[in-house]
């Protein structure tokens, strides 16, 4: 007698699946409080672990002043700050730094916060343009709108093949108009600062800041506040111990050495210039 091999056979149950794509755990993948939905041991929480460190090694290991604040593990900074961007919706591009000082400067910490911190955070954020932008423009200078004294933060690409990437500090002899928040940025077409374009606001999403105004001569402000981007007259005085272009001889600054760059160690962040980026 013949007998029916299919009906004999056990059934068995489809196991679920428990592997998930990077798409699945994207809302999870830049905020700490949804790791907790995954068991330890599951594959998507190690994902979600190894993506939330590339986020705690960008910011800590660059500024690493900030773990002075937060203790060692930088927890207490790390995940309050990255649920306040994702409820912002803000960028974790190049300006994520600025973003974190915002953050600080309304929370738990703000009555213990370095007065050299904030230029610190510029120059992580001028480095990391630097770094990972891929536009048309040269270099990126960053202001601080509550500075002391009239400090600029310069970014710069490479110039050549051979060339490395570099970050500094002008000092301005009379300060520019100030930016209308407390960080503000223009771009640089070329290797040479000699116009003033006017401030950008830090961009909120995306990392591309947008197209910039109209390039004009660079005036020399008579006092704080008082610079109007397109006017026309002298360029501006700028003190500075390294040339702020790579050719002087075109640059109508007027550069006196005073100027620090991140390679010869701007604050904690002197490794900068070497360091590859988390994108």
């Amino acid at each position: 007698m013949l007998t029916d091999i299919h009906a004999t056979r056990p059934a068995y149950a489809v196991p679920p699946r428990t592997v998930r794509t990077d798409a699945e755990l994207l809302p999870a993948l830049s905020v700490p409080a949804l790791q907790s939905d995954f068991a330890r041991e599951s594959a998507a929480f190690v994902r979600i672990d190894t993506s939330l460190r590339a986020y705690w090694h960008t910011l800590f290991d660059v500024c690493p002043a900030l773990l002075e604040l937060s203790g060692p593990d930088g927890l207490r900074i790390f995940r309050p700050f990255m649920a306040w961007a994702e409820a912002q919706r803000l960028s974790l591009g190049w300006s994520v730094y600025l973003w974190v000082y915002r953050w600080l400067c309304q929370s738990e910490f703000a009555a213990r916060l370095p007065p050299t911190l904030a230029e610190t955070l510029l120059a992580a954020s001028a480095a990391r343009w630097a770094a990972v932008d891929r536009g048309r423009h040269a270099g990126i200078v960053l202001a601080d709108a509550q500075a002391a004294s009239p400090v600029l933060v310069a970014g710069w690409k490479c110039a050549s093949v051979d060339g490395a990437r570099r970050v500094e500090r002008i000092a301005l002899d009379e300060p520019l108009d100030a930016p209308p928040d407390r960080f503000g940025h223009f771009l640089v077409p070329g290797f040479t600062l000699d116009t003033f374009p006017g401030w950008m606001a830090v961009p909120r999403c995306g990392g591309a800041p947008g197209r910039p105004p109209p390039q004009r001569a660079a005036a020399p402000p008579a006092g704080h506040g008082s610079a109007r981007r397109g006017s026309v007259r002298k360029p501006w005085s700028v003190s500075a111990s390294r040339k702020a272009t790579t050719s002087s001889s075109s640059c109508a600054l007027s550069v006196k050495p005073s100027m620090n760059s991140l390679r010869s160690g701007l604050g904690p962040c002197g490794p900068l210039a070497a360091r590859p980026w988390i994108a």
